[in-house]
Formats: C-alpha cells, sequence, structure tokens
C-alpha cells in the first residue's frame, strides 16, 4: 500500500511522467508500464508467500484444507 501512496509523490518530485512526455512517451505508455511493474511485483511476493505458507504450520490452514465449515 505504501509504494501506491508513494508513487504519486515520487513522481511529482523527479518530474519523471514529464520528462517522459517531453521525450514523446505517452501517458498510456507511462501507466502501462507502472501497472506492469506492479504486477509483477505483486506476482513475486505471491510467490514468495506461497513458497513459505506450508512451512509456518499454521492449524488453521493446515488441518482443514478442502473441508467447508
Amino acid at each position: 500500500m505504501a509504494g501506491i501512496a508513494a508513487s504519486p509523490v515520487i513522481d511529482n518530485e523527479t518530474q519523471l511522467r514529464y520528462a517522459l512526455t517531453v521525450m514523446g512517451c505517452r501517458n498510456t505508455t507511462y501507466w502501462l508500464g507502472a501497472f506492469i511493474f506492479d504486477v509483477i511485483l505483486m506476482m513475486i511476493m505471491l510467490g514468495v508467500f506461497v513458497l513459505v505458507l506450508p512451512f509456518m504450520d499454521l492449524p488453521g490452514l493446515s488441518n482443514n484444507i478442502g473441508t467447508i465449515s
């Protein structure tokens, strides 16, 4: 969540979007690149979570897998 809130602040300080617009980059390309970066980062964090989850030994997750209560 902090990354989402910090993105406009960092953009305002660095004027990166303005510089890219001056160089000919469209706003759509800028936001698509930012979105793809965020999705890749999210997938990496999700992968780490899925790999670490079995080693956490949480009784609520390990005892009732596949059952609906």
